[in-house]
């Protein structure tokens, strides 16, 4: 496909802006959207469940600055670009097509003039079917095209969920997490550099989020979300309080939770990070495939 990246740069004479090649999903069309998605599941679900997930935050936040674009809603490639900018400027973009689609994932990229090159922008959860496109349009906008982690994506569904028997010690309690808990947790995240505290609050109050809580003293031992992009994350245990299995509790719990409203599980691991990855494992959660998120700079 041979495409002109000035295309939708240039200004009729009339004065009316160009037609951008990408469209934001019409609230009716989510759902028909969506389902194109599904032919490639579990690998679409992370474009899915952003998409589901975004569409109620922009309705409970109508601040929220957040694109659900694509070609057209009935598009067979189910091509797709999701664009959230946080409170502090960072933006993140989620790109998404089938199989046989990413020549024209990379022209929309090229050609739509909804992404602000000029944030940085940080592309979260990309299939590894994706990412030579992905790197070539950062390259052909005068970016680098920077890795910031290589990780991993695993899946449960809701069904295999809903199985699940939860054991809870007697010597804590598991339950939604007190917002107080917010700033502790967000200080210790290992992703605060590139996600900030507000979207970590919007999830939790949004979404769900989910502690072990110490009966002794009321301190939250371990913690997990249901993030902005409709999986789980946020998992992290209190130093000097691993290897309890209160990750597993927490894990095994919200997911349980999630099953009960439908929702199949996802989560995104660190490729280096092995005790996340048995934990989930161990769990009932499957491995489908690499994923990376890269940063053009």
């Amino acid at each position: 496909m041979v495409f002109n990246k000035d295309i939708l740069a240039e200004i009729p004479k009339d004065g009316v802006e160009a037609k951008d090649v990408l469209m934001e999903i019409p609230q009716d069309q989510v759902d028909q959207f969506c389902e194109i998605l599904k032919a490639d599941w579990p690998l679409s679900i992370h474009a899915y469940y952003f998409i589901k997930t975004m569409s109620e935050w922009k309705i409970k936040k109508p601040s929220l600055k957040c694109d659900l674009l694509c070609i057209k809603p009935n598009d067979a490639q189910g091509t797709f670009v999701g664009i959230l900018e946080s409170e502090d400027g960072n933006v993140f973009i989620i790109p998404y097509t089938h199989k046989d689609g990413n020549e024209q994932l990379e022209m929309a990229l090229t050609e739509t003039a909804k992404i602000r090159w000029d944030a940085n922008p940080i592309f979260e959860a990309v299939l590894a079917r994706h990412s030579n496109s992905i790197e070539r349009v950062i390259n052909l906008k005068g970016k680098s095209a920077e890795l910031y982690c290589n990780s991993t994506l695993y899946y449960m569904s809701n069904e295999k969920a809903s199985s699940i028997s939860i054991h809870v010690p007697q010597n804590v309690t598991v339950g939604d997490l007190n917002i107080s808990d917010i700033d502790y947790m967000y200080s210790v995240w290992a992703h605060n550099d590139i996600y900030s505290k507000q979207e970590l609050l919007d999830a939790v109050n949004f979404n769900r989020g989910v502690g072990v809580y110490s009966k002794t003293d009321g301190r939250l031992l371990s913690w997990m979300v249901h993030t902005h992009y409709g999986g789980l994350g946020n998992l992290q245990t209190r130093k000097g309080e691993e290897g309890k299995g209160y990750g597993k509790l927490v894990t095994q719990f919200l997911s349980k939770e999630l099953s009960k409203i439908g929702i199949d599980l996802h989560c995104t691991i660190k490729r280096e990070n092995k005790v996340s990855q048995n934990l989930f494992t161990s769990s009932g959660f499957e491995f489908q495939c690499p994923l990376t998120f890269i940063v053009a700079k």
